[in-house]
């Protein structure tokens, strides 16, 4: 992996050599893809037993290629097993990935597009097929604070609420997390 990045960090947890050598060893998969990826953070959560559950872990990737990410979350009782999961899921979203890429790229992606791939019999695609089931027009108001769009979020039962967020002007979505706390998405530029 000579031009990739790679990040492990651990939480309740420390990394331990054998640990990032079998991350290494496993995401060798992605050497194919190299020309793609600039960057791979890989983040293991060890979570403490509690209300009679056992010791168990979550295992993040989140791979970084232009234009978007790939990111993979798993739980479960064993790393090594884990890892390996999401290493194969990984590698089916690069193939994805490398697959729509031009039509990325010339701002076009054919409707029938999906459709076509999950035709395909030669090979086996397992791709979620998107289907807009509902939209929604909302009245954005003036630019708010963050707490504000939390409350909003909250208030409407909503687990996630777009606005404009008065500190940055950024248009900006607060989301609900896992664990209870909130995260933002905000453009970069």
């Amino acid at each position: 992996m000579s031009d990739i990045s790679l990040q492990v960090e651990g939480s309740g947890l420390d990394i331990t050599p054998a640990i990032r050598s079998y991350i290494e060893k496993r995401i060798e998969k992605f050497n194919k893809y190299s020309s793609y990826i600039t960057n791979v953070k890989v983040r293991c959560t060890e979570k403490t037993a509690h209300r009679g559950k056992e010791l168990d872990f979550k295992i993040e990737f989140t791979v970084d290629v232009p234009n978007t990410i790939i990111r993979v979350e798993k739980k479960g009782e064993d790393m090594y097993v884990l890892v390996d999961e999401i290493v194969d899921v990984v590698v089916r979203k690069l193939n994805r990935y490398k697959e729509i890429v031009q039509s990325w790229k010339t701002g076009e992606l054919e409707e029938n597009y999906y459709s076509e791939i999950q035709d395909n019999s030669d090979e086996q695609h397992l791709y979620y097929v998107p289907k807009v089931s509902k939209r929604k027009k909302i009245e954005l108001s003036i630019p708010i604070h963050e707490s504000e769009a939390i409350e909003r979020m909250e208030l409407a039962d909503l687990s996630f609420f777009l606005f404009q967020n008065r500190e940055t002007g950024k248009w900006s979505v607060v989301y609900k997390r896992d664990d209870g706390t909130y995260g933002i998405i905000e453009p970069a530029s």
